[in-house]
């Protein structure tokens, strides 16, 4: 029976989350109707220039970063901020999906429901053999993995708070810290 319970909890929070990344009610979750549209609008985002960037996604210095590809990464980021007890607010969005561009490419990444490419494993996770980047197996373990992982990084985490985003943060030390050296900041 408790297996039975747990499966159960287990099948809600995967419709719950999948309504919420696809903007879908669930009778279009449970009709497969929701994830044919969310595959077309992803697709036809990703054939599409991204016109929002306001500087190179390698540049330190703007103030609004690069804005989500699409309903999936806006999803994913606004249930990130939430997670994490930051306000959502367009310049966390935009600072998130600026560093976004300097860890992986494109929506969905590579390294599923993992757009920042973090190590931090969590149970369903596997490294992708490449990199030892975590694979999770849906997004609330993607996003259970970056909630365990950012409070490692205080001035990041305290700016997303703050809901000014990371643009214009100091946080130079923790990007380098995040990134093993790569960049020190993402906007």
């Amino acid at each position: 029976m408790g297996l039975v319970l747990a499966f159960a909890e287990i099948a809600g929070a995967v419709l719950f989350l999948t309504a919420a990344i696809t903007g879908a009610n669930f009778s279009q979750v449970l009709s497969g109707q929701a994830l044919v549209a969310y595959r077309r609008q992803e697709q036809a985002g990703a054939s599409q220039a991204n016109t929002t960037t306001t500087t190179s996604p390698t540049s330190s210095s703007s103030t609004s970063g690069v804005a989500p590809s699409g309903p999936g990464e806006t999803a994913f980021f606004t249930a990130l901020l939430k997670s994490l007890g930051a306000p959502v607010t367009k310049a966390n969005l935009d600072s998130l999906a600026s560093w976004k561009q300097h860890e992986s490419s494109g929506w969905p990444p590579p390294n599923a429901f993992n757009p920042l490419n973090t190590k931090q494993a969590e149970p369903g996770s596997h490294p992708n053999p490449a990199n030892g980047v975590s694979i999770f197996p849906d997004a609330a373990t993607g996003i259970a993995a970056l909630v365990h992982n950012l409070p490692n990084y205080p001035c990041i985490i305290a700016h997303l708070r703050s809901g000014q985003g990371c643009c214009r943060a100091p946080c130079g030390a923790d990007f380098l810290k995040f990134s093993g050296g790569g960049y020190s900041g993402v906007c």
